[in-house]
Formats: C-alpha cells, sequence, structure tokens
C-alpha cells in the first residue's frame, strides 16, 4: 500500500474531535482570548507575532492528533512521521514563541485562579525557604541543556524502538500518552533556544547553535536508520488491509526521509537566527574593545572608527532576527 495512496482521501473528512482532546484546547484558547491585551492603541507587531504563533500551534496540534492524520498513521508509517514531526518539531517551538502562559493565566476567572494558587501552596508548603528550594530546583532542572538534549534524543530512539511503536499501533491509550511524551519533551527541549517566560533564560547564540545541531544530529541519525533498513520494521503495518510488503518498504523509506529532510526546517531557522546573534556579539565586543583602546590612547588613528563602523553594521543586522524572540 502506497503511502500517499489516492484511496486514503476518502476519509478526509473523518475528524473525531473528541471531548477529551477538544475541551482542553477550547479552554485554553479561551483563557488565551480573555486574558488578553487590554484597551489601548492594538496589539504591537510583536503581540500579533505571538498571537499568530499560538493559534498557529493550536491549529497544527489539531491537525496532528483530531485529524483524519491520526487514522493514517495507523495505516502508514509515513503519516505516522509526519504526525511525529508536527508533535515533535512544529507545535512545541511555535507554542514557545507565542510566550502564551501569563496571559492565557490572566484570562482564568479569578476563583479558578485562587484555587489552583491554594493547591500549589499545599504542595510547596507554607515555609517560603521549602517553596525557593523547590522554585530553585525546577530551575536548575529546565536549565541543564546536556540533560535536555539527553531526554530529547532518548525519548525519540526509544519511541521508534518496535517494542515501543507497536505498542502504540496496537493501543489508542499508549498512542495517546506517547503523544503527550512528544508534546512535553519537544517544548522542554525548545525552551533552551526559543525564549518564553517562566522558563529559564535561553542559551547564549554560541552554546544554541551546538545545541541546535547536537538535535538535528539526532533526528538524522534515526531517520538514516529508518530509511535505509532492509526489512520493514514495525509488524502491524504488515496486517493493515491491503498492505503488501513492498508497500510497506516504501512508507517505511518515505517516513525515514521524513524525518532526515522536512525536520531540518525549525533547526535551520533558529540555527540562522543564533548565528547572527553571534554575529551581533562578536561586533558589539569588537566595538567595546576599540572604545577601551581608544579611551586608553592604545588604538591607532584610524582603527577605532573603522572597527565601530563595522561592529555597529553588523549588530543592526543581527537586530531584526533577535527582536522578534527576544521582546
Amino acid at each position: 500500500m502506497s503511502p500517499f495512496a489516492p484511496h486514503i482521501w476518502l476519509e478526509v473528512w473523518n475528524w473525531p474531535f473528541e471531548l477529551q482532546v477538544m475541551l482542553p484546547l477550547a479552554a485554553a484558547v479561551a483563557a488565551y482570548h480573555r486574558g488578553g491585551p487590554g484597551e489601548g492603541s492594538g496589539p504591537s507587531a510583536v503581540q500579533k507575532w505571538r498571537t499568530a504563533a499560538f493559534y498557529g500551534a493550536i491549529a497544527l496540534l489539531i491537525v496532528a492528533i483530531e485529524s483524519p492524520m491520526d487514522t493514517f498513521s495507523s495505516r502508514s508509517f509515513a503519516w505516522h512521521m509526519v504526525q511525529h514531526m508536527l508533535l515533535l518539531l512544529a507545535v512545541p517551538p511555535l507554542g514557545l514563541a507565542a510566550q502564551p502562559w501569563g496571559r492565557m493565566w490572566a484570562g482564568v476567572p479569578e476563583p479558578v485562579r485562587g484555587n489552583i494558587a491554594q493547591a500549589l501552596a499545599r504542595v510547596t508548603g507554607s515555609s517560603p525557604r521549602r517553596s525557593e528550594r523547590i522554585r530553585a530546583g525546577a530551575r536548575s532542572l529546565l536549565g541543564n541543556s546536556k540533560l535536555l538534549l539527553a531526554l530529547f534524543a532518548a525519548y525519540l530512539w526509544s519511541m521508534h524502538l518496535p517494542v515501543f511503536f507497536d505498542a502504540a499501533l496496537r493501543s489508542q491509550t499508549v498512542h495517546d500518552f506517547e503523544h503527550l511524551g512528544y508534546l512535553a519533551v519537544g517544548t522542554l527541549y525548545w525552551s533552551r533556544a526559543v525564549p518564553s517566560a517562566p522558563f529559564p533564560e535561553r542559551l547564549a547564540p554560541g552554546p544554541r547553535i551546538v545545541y541546535l545541531l547536537s538535535g538535528l544530529l539526532a533526528c538524522w541519525v534515526l531517520g538514516i536508520a529508518l530509511t535505509f533498513a532492509p526489512s520493514p520494521l514495525y509488524a502491524p503495518y504488515l496486517h493493515v488491509v491491503g498492505a503488501t510488503y513492498a508497500g510497506v518498504m516504501s512508507s517505511q523509506v518515505t517516513g525515514g526521509a521524513i524525518m532526515w529532510a522536512p525536520s531540518m526546517i525549525p533547526f535551520d531557522i533558529l540555527f540562522a537566527i543564533s548565528v547572527q546573534g553571534w554575529l551581533a556579539d562578536s561586533a558589539r565586543a569588537d566595538e567595546e574593545s576599540s572604545a577601551a583602546a581608544r579611551a586608553a590612547g592604545l588604538a591607532g588613528a584610524d582603527a577605532g572608527p573603522i572597527n565601530s563602523r563595522i561592529g555597529s553594521e553588523a549588530a543592526r543586522t543581527a537586530a531584526g532576527a533577535e527582536a522578534a524572540w527576544e521582546l
């Protein structure tokens, strides 16, 4: 069976819209809308970008888990990989870029906010020292880039081991928890590259480049392994009605290629922004060094102004790309 066989489009109108999924999403959208910017001159360009990112993340999440794609993923490995890429590499960075947490909290009705605050107080206890220890521990954990990178790679690879992948195909409950895991792990991983309070401040441009390349390598290795596997890895696809050995292998190769190539898109975007930020930091450092040298009388007559102009120009070039993520 071809992974994108024509007859599969007969089910394009099969949108399940399960209540256990749609109700929490509807509540999140309602809170976000209710907690939006108050009266004033209207939303800024940054606010408009964040709003678009939020609704884009919600839309992609619905497409991934509440559209016919979820049905197709049980029959086609290629569609399953599209679903995983959306949940791991598209929805989390968009959601983080939206920075929705404060706005959603403001949109929660006051009585509900009070109940949540009381529940958190019971968990953390009344001791300020204990609360501070819990917050410090959370900051340390969420700021541990090596740990989050290892978690990202380990979850991605382990969920594609036949024992776990086949279990998700055979059980909808396991499949649902697998999806929650992708969203959670993806959010933790991308939080070190996309600024989104209350998560810790993202990595500096230099370390961020290494971090992104390492995550991309994890996707590449898995994609290559899937693409060049000599035989079908996941037995349930062989038992789909109408499936053939050649069709299952074709779907597996296509799915591996999806993991290998399209997964580069979010990494490439953030990599480019990080490189520009690194160049801007270097330019600012050069400019500061030149200014200090001139003040000490160590710079040549023309070196200072030239370096200053070069540094200013490089910083201005990077400012536009960085602004949308830092504001």
